[in-house]
């Protein structure tokens, strides 16, 4: 699965992980280190933005596309 990240209201960076580290991320096949018997799978991690507004997530696999928007407001 490959998941990018962009602000779609003006201009603003997207990171992804523990770190944060901008770009995109990347989940590959197989088990991941917090799989579920269910076999549900998660990454760690987060998803951080600079400022508050409008984002998008774009979330690829094999045999699918998604695109799902959220809006950055204080908590």
């Amino acid at each position: 699965m490959l998941l990018r990240g962009s602000r779609i209201d003006g201009t603003g960076l997207v990171a992804f992980g523990e770190g944060p580290v901008i770009g995109h991320l990347i989940i590959p096949p197989g088990p991941t280190i917090n799989e579920y018997p269910d076999l549900y799978r998660e990454a760690p991690g987060g998803t951080y933005v600079q400022s508050l507004g409008c984002y998008a997530w774009q979330v690829d696999g094999t045999d699918f596309s998604y695109e799902i928007v959220f809006k950055a407001v204080h908590g």
